[in-house]
C-alpha cells in the first residue's frame, strides 16, 4: 500500500487564528471618580492578565479516504491563549470651571498604553489512521503532490501561533454625584496594532526516515482606529478611601489587515527548507517555495464590561479591575477549501488564501497602583 502525500499552506476553508491582542483598552480601568485634586497630574503603571479566544486553526494537510476502510484525518488546533502584558496610563485634572459644565466635576483627560502577548503550541506525533492520500495546497493556490511512500509512514507535526500587540487611548472623563454613588461618564479615541505569527512544520518519517518536509508561516498584522463613549457607578466605602465600580464602553472601529505567507517543501532527508530553494520555485513531487499577500478592511463594534474595587491611601491608588470585551470585527485567514472526496490533480489551482473578519473576545483582571504628581 502506498502514501501520496501532498503539502501546502492553504487548505480548509475556515477562519483561523485572529488579531485577538488588539482588545478593549484596560489601563484606565473603569473610569470611576478620581481622588487626585484639580489642577493635578497623576501616572499609573499595572499588568494584565487573561485570556483571548480565537478560532481554530487548521492544517494544510487532509485526508481523504481511498475506500472504505480508509479514514480522513484534518490537523485542527484550538487557539484560546493565556494573554498577559504590563500598561501604564498618563492623566490630568482639570480645575472645576475650566471645562463646560456637561463634562461633569473632576473633569480629566487620560491617556493610556497597553500591550499584550500570548503563545500557543502543540506537537503531535501520529499519523493518519490508515494511509489515507492527502491532499494539499501551495499559497499560490497550486496543489503540489510529492513523491510516492511506501509503509510504514509517521507525519509528525508542530504548531505554534504567537502574536504581540498594543493599543493606546486618550479619553476625557466627568463625575455626576447622584445621591450617595457617582455616575463616571467618558468620551474617547483608541487604536493599535496587532501580529499573529501562525507557524506549522509537518515532517514525515518513511521506517524512521525522513523522506518528506514541509513548513509554513503566516503573518497576519492589523492596524485599528476608534472611537467609544462609556459610564459608570461607583459607591464609596469606609468613607471615600475604599470604593466599589461597575461600569461598561461601547464603540466602534476601523480595522486594516494585511497576510503575508511563505511556505516550504523538500522531497528528501532534511528537516529543514534548503537554503537554495528559491522563491517560486514549484516543481510537483519534489521541492517547492512560494508567498501569498492579502489585504483588507473591515469596520467592527465592541463592548466592555468593567468591576473594580479601589483603595486610596495618601498620594497612591491601588485598584483590582477584571473585565470582559467583546468585539465584532477581529481578522483571521480564510484558507481554500478541499474536498475529503477528491484528489486533486497535480497543479490543480484552488485559490489563495484571504483575509477574514469574525467575532471573539477577551476577558481576564488588571492590578494597578496611580500616583499623583502634585
Amino acid at each position: 500500500m502506498r502514501k501520496i502525500l501532498t503539502a501546502g499552506i492553504a487548505a480548509l476553508g475556515i477562519l483561523t487564528a485572529t488579531s485577538a491582542a488588539t482588545r478593549a483598552n484596560m489601563w484606565t480601568g473603569p473610569l470611576g471618580p478620581t481622588s487626585i485634586k484639580a489642577g493635578g497630574w497623576f501616572i499609573g503603571a499595572g499588568f494584565v492578565g487573561g485570556v483571548s479566544s480565537q478560532p481554530d486553526w487548521r492544517a494544510p494537510f487532509v485526508g481523504r479516504p481511498d475506500n472504505a476502510e480508509f479514514a480522513p484525518f484534518q490537523d485542527s488546533f484550538t487557539n484560546n491563549l493565556g494573554v498577559y502584558g504590563p500598561g501604564a496610563t498618563l492623566g490630568y485634572v482639570f480645575s472645576n470651571g475650566t471645562l463646560p459644565s456637561w463634562i461633569g466635576q473632576n473633569a480629566r483627560l487620560l491617556f493610556s498604553f497597553g500591550y499584550w502577548h500570548g503563545d500557543k503550541k502543540n506537537n503531535r506525533a501520529a499519523g493518519p489512521a490508515d494511509d489515507p492520500q492527502i491532499n494539499g495546497a501551495a499559497q499560490n493556490g497550486l496543489i503540489g503532490i510529492a513523491a510516492n511512500l511506501g509503509n510504514p509512514s509517521i507525519i509528525s507535526r508542530s504548531y505554534e501561533n504567537s502574536f504581540h500587540s498594543f493599543e493606546f487611548a486618550l479619553r476625557l472623563a466627568g463625575d455626576h454625584p447622584v445621591g450617595g454613588a457617582v455616575v463616571t461618564t467618558s468620551a474617547g479615541l483608541f487604536g493599535g496594532y496587532g501580529r499573529n505569527t501562525y507557524d506549522y512544520t509537518a515532517i514525515n518519517r518513511d521506517t524512521g526516515v525522513i523522506d518528506q518536509f514541509f513548513a509554513l508561516q503566516q503573518k497576519l498584522n492589523s492596524w485599528r482606529f476608534g472611537g467609544d463613549v462609556g459610564a459608570s457607578i461607583t459607591w464609596f466605602l469606609l468613607g471615600r478611601d475604599l470604593r466599589l465600580t461597575f461600569g461598561g464602553r461601547a464603540g466602534a472601529y476601523l480595522i486594516r489587515s494585511s497576510l503575508n505567507g511563505e511556505d516550504c517543501y523538500f522531497a528528501g532527508n532534511t528537516n529543514a527548507c534548503p537554503a537554495g530553494l528559491a522563491l517560486g520555485t514549484f516543481i510537483p513531487g519534489a521541492q517547492f517555495r512560494t508567498t501569498s499577500r492579502d489585504t483588507a478592511s473591515n469596520v467592527g463594534f465592541r463592548g466592555t464590561l468593567t468591576g473594580a474595587l479601589t483603595y486610596t491611601f495618601g498620594i497612591v491608588t491601588m485598584s483590582v479591575t477584571g473585565f470582559f470585551a467583546y468585539e465584532t470585527s477581529v481578522a483571521g485567514v480564510i484558507n481554500p477549501s478541499i474536498s475529503l472526496t477528491t484528489l486533486l490533480p497535480v497543479n490543480t489551482n484552488v485559490g489563495a488564501p484571504r483575509i477574514g473578519f469574525t467575532n471573539g473576545y477577551s476577558a481576564g483582571g488588571v492590578f494597578m497602583v496611580k500616583i499623583a504628581l502634585n
